[in-house]
């Protein structure tokens, strides 16, 4: 009778071992759970929609001039990916990374940019390409670059639309390496 005694008593240790390793599972996998939940909602406040489309604000189409046409909201196109460009600087290469939103008051412009993305992305990788690197270290130089920049873009812009359409190019993120 002892013998089965100690024998309940070593099964119900061994179960007690069992439902305590399945308790600490099942927790691990609730906390896992939760985890993916919680990084899944955080992406899509961030970052919410697909990168292939831009955001871009819905307004009344503009098909205003002058004063007028300055009062419309902004409007923000940002290009994606970032341009990322190397300069030889002596024996050593440099590097500049840029991010661009450009700024517009009229729909029609940034669709028109966003079908001419191809050519947009070219023209301002080949006028990054052109630019001395120890100018860009300078405000003055890049304040000149945004100024190509733009011009860049609103020549695109006027050969499609008859105007320039586009008030400004914006670096969101500048890095010289």
């Amino acid at each position: 009778m002892a013998e089965e005694d100690e024998k309940q008593e070593g099964q119900e240790g061994e179960e007690g071992k069992k439902s305590g390793k399945l308790k600490w599972i099942i927790i691990g996998v609730v906390a896992l759970l939760v985890i993916i939940g919680a990084t899944a909602a955080v992406t899509l406040i961030f970052f919410g929609g697909s990168e292939s489309e831009p955001t871009v604000e819905a307004i009344e189409p503009v098909q205003q001039t002058g004063a007028a046409a300055s009062e419309a909201p902004a409007i923000y196109l940002a290009l994606q990916p970032a341009f990322v460009v190397n300069y030889r600087v002596g024996s050593r290469t440099r590097f500049l990374q840029l991010e661009l939103s450009i700024l517009s008051r009229e729909d029609e412009a940034l669709a028109v940019i966003d079908e001419h993305m191809p050519v947009v992305r070219n023209d301002i990788l080949l006028t990054l390409q052109g630019q001395d690197y120890r100018a860009l270290l300078t405000d003055e130089g890049k304040q000149a670059l945004a100024n190509q920049l733009t011009t860049v873009v609103q020549d695109i812009v006027m050969q499609q639309l008859g105007r320039p359409g586009i008030e400004k190019v914006l670096f969101t993120n500048f890095v010289l390496q």
